[in-house]
């Protein structure tokens, strides 16, 4: 019987320079939910988790212990995008920069 050992791919959709800044508007944020204190934590604080978890990522690729594909450059990317020719762009981009990285997954698996 073969023996299985588990392996992580982490896809991620931002290059390797991004960092999440602290959302802006938070006070306008915490009145619209303010009964709503976990919620209000969690928003504000989302760019911290979401930064530390990156620097987890990051740290975990080093060791080997995780292969990770991401964008080679930074994407710039409105959060509904509608422009079907830089959606295209944006595809094109990821699609590259995961056959480019195709061998060494391969190695890693």
């Amino acid at each position: 019987m073969l023996e299985r050992t588990k392996k992580t791919v982490v896809v991620l959709t931002r290059d390797h320079t991004y960092r999440k800044k602290p959302m802006k508007y938070i006070n306008l944020i915490k009145k619209a939910f303010k009964e709503y204190p976990n919620l209000q934590h969690d928003l504000e604080n989302r760019h911290i988790v979401y930064n530390q978890t990156l620097d987890t990522i990051d740290k975990l690729e080093r060791e080997g212990q995780i292969f990770v594909i991401r964008p080679s450059k930074p994407i710039a990317c409105a959060m509904i995008e509608k422009d079907p020719n830089h959606l295209q762009e944006i595809y094109d981009i990821g699609r590259r920069d995961a056959l480019n990285s195709l061998e060494e997954l391969k190695k890693y698996l």
